[in-house]
């Protein structure tokens, strides 16, 4: 290897390193001031969890009999299912949950084969979150 070569592509790439870091601090130090904004162009708005829906990881994951699935579903979702898909996209089974309030799913994989699946929690025809497993 042409050792004397390479020193001089090294410190290039340093030097450039040194100068978007540079950019960084110097942007972080003098950071650009926002316009004025029009006070009638602004609006107020508040949040809350109260009501949140909920889907958690899997738990055990990886796992090899069986897992849980932890959600909630607040009392004003009409309709709410968990979708069991495999790693190309193709439905598995799908999980109608009737219940409101904080909920479990036991899932059992006996017939399933090892690798990845995703679990997609759907809510009122909308998809709230997908969450991935892996069966050992």
């Amino acid at each position: 290897m042409n050792y004397t070569g390479v020193i001089p592509l090294l410190v290039a790439a340093v030097n450039e390193q040194k100068a978007t870091i540079d950019s960084l601090i110097n942007a972080l130090q003098n950071p650009t001031p926002l316009p004025n904004i029009n006070p009638q162009n602004s609006q107020k708005i508040s949040l809350s969890n109260v009501s949140s829906i909920i889907l958690l990881q899997n738990d055990p994951n990886p796992f090899t009999e069986s897992t849980r699935i932890t959600f909630q579903i607040p009392d004003d979702v009409r309709d709410a299912k968990i979708i069991f898909t495999s790693s190309t996209g193709s439905i598995i089974n799908t999980a109608i949950i009737n219940e409101r309030g904080a909920g479990e799913l036991e899932v059992y994989s006996s017939e399933l084969s090892k690798g990845l699946y995703n679990y997609t929690l759907v809510c009122d025809g909308k998809v709230i979150a997908t969450k991935k497993m892996v069966k050992q």
